[in-house]
């Protein structure tokens, strides 16, 4: 009986044995295949990140108007009716206007080149430019109004000399540096929508930005190589 009860000792210990064996052998199995499923889904996860991708983050954010310049202008208009280059006596009319109006200044979405090549994001921005010029119509004043039977004030006065006091303040805006303002706004604020991208998809040190400015007087499309 001894004999027969250490042989069915033997049997069950064995295929506990086995048991375990199997059971561990389907864990490591398991684990695995978890952690190659996981390197694979990590290596197509970072293969996804493309220009086509980083784009599509842009368009999130809009328009990169990222400069406002304000201010209040007080300009003074003249005419005189003309006979061979000399004023006609008693045809002068004039008008002094004031008002106020905003520029923004920015940079075209559409027009940012991305390159991503291997652990690089290479962002090209184009030179900033005027987006917009608003000029507050409930602000314009006009004083000192003066004309004359021969040559009367009209409305065309008043918008072609607000139109031409428009391209001063543009200038004077530029001399001001709304360009550099503009281009260092616009690469901030990619930069930190490019790093939140990859942080929320656990990326943040595979990448290095590299972001360029295209400057407004002496960068040309030929300075530039990469593909929109």
């Amino acid at each position: 009986m001894k004999k027969n009860s250490s042989k069915g000792h033997t049997k069950l210990t064995i295929l506990l044995l086995i048991i375990v064996i199997g059971m561990t052998t389907g864990i490591g199995v398991k684990v695995g295949m978890d952690w190659q499923e996981n390197k694979i889904n990590k290596n197509n996860h970072v293969q996804a990140i493309t220009s086509d991708v980083l784009r599509q983050q842009m368009e999130t954010i809009g328009e990169l108007a990222t400069v406002k310049y304000y201010y209040t202008n007080m300009g003074k208009y003249e005419d005189n009716l003309k006979v061979m280059e000399h004023d006609v006596p008693f045809t002068k009319k004039s008008f002094t206007i004031s008002y106020d109006g905003v520029i923004k200044a920015g940079i075209e979405l559409k027009e940012i080149q991305i390159q991503v090549e291997d652990s690089t994001i290479r962002v090209i921005l184009p030179a900033p430019k005027i987006l917009a010029h608003e000029v507050d119509m409930d602000s314009v004043t006009v004083y000192d109004e003066k004309s004359s039977i021969f040559n009367g004030l009209a409305t065309e006065d008043v918008t072609g000399f607000l139109k031409d006091q428009n391209s001063l303040m543009e200038e004077k805006a530029k001399n001001s540096g709304i360009y550099q303002d503009a281009s260092d706004n616009a690469a901030s604020a990619l930069t930190y929508l490019f790093q939140t991208f990859l942080n929320s998809n656990g990326q943040q040190n595979e990448y290095t930005l590299d972001i360029q400015k295209r400057e407004q007087t002496n960068a040309t499309d030929s300075d530039y190589d990469l593909e929109k």
